[in-house]
C-alpha cells in the first residue's frame, strides 16, 4: 500500500462516518414524521369528541334551566301545590 492509498483510506473514514450519521438523521426524521402523521388524526378526533361532549353538556344545562323556570312558573300559578311540590323536592334531596 502506498502513502497515497493510505491517505485516501484515511480521508474516506470520516466521510463514511458523516454519511452514516446523515443517513441516521434522515431515518430518525422520517420515523418522527410518520409518528406525527399517525398522531394528528387521533388528536383531531379527540378534539372533536371533546367539543361534542361540551355541546351536549351545555344543551343539558339549558334544558334543566328551562325545566326549572317552568316549574317556578307553575308554582307561582298554583301557590298551594307549588309549595307542596317544592318542599317535596327539597325534603327528598336533603341527606340524612
Amino acid at each position: 500500500m502506498t502513502t497515497a492509498d493510505n491517505d485516501l483510506s484515511r480521508s474516506r473514514v470520516p466521510m463514511d462516518i458523516a454519511q452514516t450519521q446523515a443517513q441516521s438523521e434522515i431515518q430518525e426524521y422520517l420515523q418522527f414524521s410518520q409518528k406525527r402523521r399517525r398522531l394528528f388524526p387521533r388528536a383531531a378526533l379527540v378534539g372533536l369528541l371533546a367539543g361534542l361532549v361540551a355541546i351536549a353538556f351545555r344543551a343539558i344545562l339549558a334544558a334543566r334551566d328551562n325545566l326549572r323556570n317552568g316549574l317556578i312558573g307553575w308554582a307561582h300559578h298554583d301557590p298551594l301545590m307549588g309549595w307542596i311540590v317544592s318542599l317535596s323536592f327539597v325534603l327528598k334531596r336533603t341527606p340524612g
